[in-house]
């Protein structure tokens, strides 16, 4: 369509349907250019982006540790109750949370530790013997 726009004041201009198309295409010239020649590559290279971008896979493998995660929401809350209840009396505390949360740690870790081994598959790229 911009292409169309750029060559309809040339021909109107060869049809002698324009008599003031001397001043028009010194004036219009640039911008006719530039809508035929930098937009479209400017949305072929955005486009390009899009589709050869990993943005799509990224969201969905975040959305996919945040559901993961969020299932050591239960045990992190009640951990966070036993800290609270710590916290409130020092004296007595023995310290036996820290157990619990070495394994709620260790859990998490393995989750991404899963999650970064499936990217490394996704990604692995076969290289030519030489």
């Amino acid at each position: 369509m911009i292409v169309g726009v750029d060559i309809l004041p040339l021909v109107l201009y060869f049809a002698h349907r324009l008599p003031w198309a001397d001043q028009l295409k010194h004036d219009l010239a640039p911008w006719l250019i530039f809508l035929a020649a930098v937009l479209p590559a400017a949305v072929a290279s955005c486009n390009g982006l899009r589709f050869q971008g990993e943005t799509r896979r990224l969201a969905e493998r975040s959305k996919r540790l945040a559901r993961v995660l969020g299932g050591r929401a239960a045990a992190a809350a009640a951990l966070a109750g036993r800290l609270a209840q710590a916290r409130a009396q020092p004296a007595t505390d023995p310290g036996a949370w820290s157990l619990d949360t070495l394994r709620l740690a260790e859990r998490v870790a393995e989750d991404c530790l899963h999650e970064v081994a499936d990217w490394s598959v996704l990604y692995t790229k076969e290289l030519p013997e030489t």
